[in-house]
């Protein structure tokens, strides 16, 4: 398993992360439009290190 993970990244859920994750849901919650917790974590992590999923 662990050969197979080698070439990725393991990115944290972070302080960073976190704002994202209050500012996005904010955003979408005032649309009425919601995302799973976890989909949105992952958004907010892929937003606080720039990266595109």
């Amino acid at each position: 398993m662990e050969d197979l993970l080698a070439p990725y990244a393991s990115l944290p859920f972070d302080d960073a992360a976190a704002r994202h994750y209050a500012a996005v849901r904010h955003d979408l919650e005032s649309r009425s439009c919601v995302i799973g917790p976890n989909d949105l974590k992952i958004a907010a992590i892929c937003l606080a290190n720039g990266v595109t999923l």
